[in-house]
């Protein structure tokens, strides 16, 4: 689920209704004595690298603006002032905030496989986060298992067992990414072993269940 900052969600009826709740946010598991987990995604083999090299982009984001069009904006007038190539969509824009509409796409949603064409196209993923706490978002989980760079805000990022710094450039503010990141022509591998699985997840949910005696027989 989302973390409980950003849904409305009455927290005590997911614990009385349910054996047990699952979530990716470690906060939200820490204060409502949940379980943490991964992500859940299967690879999509149609995302694997094609015989085409090189890059369209250096930088790809895309999301919805919800409080963070500010950050959003910001973060890409420093990477193109710095003559960095972006490839930005963002959804659920009004039009009095549009700005840089000749170069950022605004609110067209894209099927999912252009999606992950655009991000294996671009040097690295941008993730921006509203708030502190919020993540592991999707975008962290796709450049872990598409093998790609990822500049996040997320500053727990590091906490990740995947983390690399090679790899994961974790920022404040966005005079503060390392452009010489970005143009480095290292190629990210995470060493994923499936374990974003939904095979992974049921093993976690069984273990889960029978070390509460949840488990049917297990008495």
């Amino acid at each position: 689920m989302n973390p409980t900052s950003a849904i409305e969600l009455n927290p005590e009826l997911c614990s009385n209704f349910y054996d047990a709740v699952f979530t990716v946010y470690a906060n939200d598991a820490d204060y409502y004595g949940w379980h943490v987990c991964n992500h859940i995604y299967a690879r999509i083999p149609e995302a694997e690298p094609s015989g085409h090299n090189g890059y369209d982009n250096d930088v790809f984001f895309i999301g919805r603006a919800k409080k963070r069009l500010h950050k959003i904006i910001s973060t890409y007038e420093f990477l193109v002032s710095h003559d960095i190539k972006c490839d930005f969509h963002i959804v659920e824009v009004d039009e009095k905030e549009k700005r840089y509409a000749d170069n950022i796409h605004y609110n067209k949603w894209l099927p999912y496989k252009e999606v992950l064409r655009r991000m294996r196209r671009s040097r690295c993923v941008l993730e921006i986060l509203q708030k502190p706490g919020e993540g592991p978002m999707l975008r962290t989980t796709e450049a872990i298992i598409y093998n790609k760079k990822i500049i996040t805000n997320d500053l727990e990022a590091a906490s990740n067992p995947f983390y690399d710094d090679r790899f994961v450039q974790i920022f404040d503010a966005p005079e503060n990414i390392n452009l010489t990141f970005i143009k480095d022509d290292i190629e990210p591998h995470y060493n994923y072993r499936e374990e974003y699985s939904a095979n992974n997840f049921l093993k976690r949910v069984e273990e889960i269940l029978f070390k509460d005696n949840l488990l049917p027989g297990n008495t």
